[in-house]
């Protein structure tokens, strides 16, 4: 049973979830003001309150999809976000995803590398491989975490690159 390639994916999901750089969902939020979670940009749609919330459901449907029961769909994992009860709870929301995470990362370690080619069905009805899984919901977090990080930006001004990455 070999495990080099699970510890890797390992690395990475824990690291795009709660490491300490621009590429962390936890790691964009550190530093948020009361007033971040849900202010809105000219023109956008979106609040990192919300943005965050999307990638905690996602976190939850994809363990439970890859690892679980696999019963649930997008719009039942959302009405179970504690932000239907709790509106404004960034508290609860954190833990939540901690669980979602949490439940990822369990999942996780029941496998070893050969399972990382089986194929599986993803909560959205595609089949593709535990690997590409994997891929994607680490993916999915530097995403969003990129996100967060741009509409932090834009609330406090200082959406520059800074001197030397630009180019000058």
């Amino acid at each position: 049973m070999t495990r080099f390639g699970v510890e890797h994916f390992l690395s990475l999901l824990n690291e795009s979830f709660a490491g300490d750089g621009a590429h962390s969902l936890l790691g964009n939020l550190r530093d948020l003001r009361a007033g971040d979670w849900d202010w809105r940009p000219p023109g956008g749609e979106r609040t990192v309150r919300e943005i965050f919330e999307h990638a905690a459901i996602a976190k939850h449907l994809n363990a439970e999809h890859l690892f679980g029961a696999a019963k649930r769909v997008y719009a039942q994992v959302y009405d179970a976000s504690p932000l239907r009860a709790q509106p404004g709870d960034t508290d609860a929301l954190l833990a939540w995803a901690h669980e979602g995470h949490a439940a990822f990362v369990a999942g996780m370690a029941s496998l070893d590398d050969a399972d990382l080619d089986t194929p599986t069905r993803r909560w959205h009805g595609a089949t593709q491989t535990k690997s590409f899984a994997i891929g994607a919901t680490i993916q999915h977090d530097c995403y969003h975490a990129g996100e967060i990080n741009h509409l932090r930006a834009l609330r406090r001004g200082d959406d520059a690159w800074p001197p030397g990455l630009k180019g000058e």
